[in-house]
């Protein structure tokens, strides 16, 4: 894929956020960061702050879900499957205050992208584990684990 064909995804990828999901829109989230396999999204702490001025704890796990919603709608466009992606149950772990913008990581592996292309590409659904992470991917500010629902 080409730097054009990535940035033409990322703006695609962007705009089905803000279209299907409009809560992303409010909260000025942007992926920073998507490859085959990967993303990155941000949000400014500014409309996303709490009363002591650090990042609020919906806005976080909001981010982080959403990261992972992002990440699999690409792959799975990327493999020429439609699916119907939701959070099936997520447990989001805040270590320390997000004082900063939200940055959240998340990555699938390729086995998780085979199965998840088989088995939509089948007709079956899937659930997909995911881990994302906020703030530094090395010691991060939150961690959330979640189980996503994929089908046809």
């Amino acid at each position: 894929m080409t730097v054009s064909d990535q940035e033409n995804a990322r703006q695609a990828l962007q705009s089905d956020l803000h279209t299907l999901i409009p809560l992303s829109g409010y909260m000025e989230i942007r992926i920073s960061a998507l490859g085959p396999a990967h993303i990155e999204l941000e949000a400014p702490l500014g409309p996303n702050h709490n009363h002591a001025g650090t990042g609020f704890a919906g806005a976080i796990y909001s981010v982080a879900v959403l990261a992972g919603w992002a990440l699999l709608r690409h792959a799975t466009r990327q493999a020429g499957v439609d699916a119907e992606l939701v959070i099936a149950d997520a447990q989001m772990h805040y270590q320390r205050p997000v004082t900063g913008d939200i940055v959240a990581h998340t990555a699938i592996t390729p086995e998780q992208l085979a199965e998840l292309t088989h088995r939509l590409g089948s007709g079956r659904r899937v659930r997909l584990p995911l881990v994302i992470q906020v703030g530094d991917p090395e010691d991060p500010d939150a961690t959330l684990q979640g189980r996503y629902f994929a089908r046809p």
